[in-house]
């Protein structure tokens, strides 16, 4: 995967380690002479996952060499998608966007277009799993189960603050 900026071209690394399992984790992207809030180029993550929607920006270390994270923009205005052909775990490490403030509805989705707040309507959640909460800047694990094959989204359904994404971890489960 490729990620341009300011007229040069960035060439990114992301190690896949087994075949059975897909992560995407932000700290093994480096990026140089790039500030924060750029937008992210959807290039950054690896094949498996894409990044979709415009609200998207990326969060930098203070010494500008890595991303710590990506953050969506508010009410799932900006999510990840990735597809599974078959039975898989996922493991979300999520946080807030700072200080003691909490984000709300972290989970992995299997719609994303049905969210209006105006008309009181979310994206529904994967059967059998709970949405999760992340206060502050750690990283909070939160883990889903999904039993069918599909495409599926990674999100956050709280409208006051945006959220961070740390990384995804797609383990595919033996049949």
């Amino acid at each position: 995967a490729v990620l341009s900026c300011k007229g040069t071209t960035k060439t990114i690394t992301i190690n896949v380690q087994f075949v059975s399992t897909f992560t995407w984790t932000s700290t093994q992207i480096a990026v140089e002479n790039k500030n924060d809030k750029d937008a992210l180029a959807a290039g950054a993550l690896d094949s498996f996952f894409t990044l979709n929607g415009s609200a998207a920006t990326v969060r930098i270390n203070s010494d500008k060499t890595k991303v710590t994270s990506i953050e969506l923009g508010k009410s799932f205005k900006s999510y990840i998608s990735f597809t599974v052909d078959g039975p898989a775990k996922v493991t979300l490490q999520v946080a807030s966007t700072g200080g003691s403030s909490t984000t709300t509805g972290f989970g992995v989705y299997s719609t994303h277009d049905t969210y209006d707040p105006d008309k009181g309507t979310g994206p529904t959640l994967v059967p059998g799993n709970t949405a999760g909460q992340a206060t502050g800047t750690g990283a909070t694990t939160l883990t889903y189960d999904i039993s069918n094959a599909g495409t599926y989204y990674v999100g956050y359904t709280e409208t006051a603050r945006a959220g961070r994404i740390i990384s995804i971890t797609v383990e595919y489960l033996s049949s």
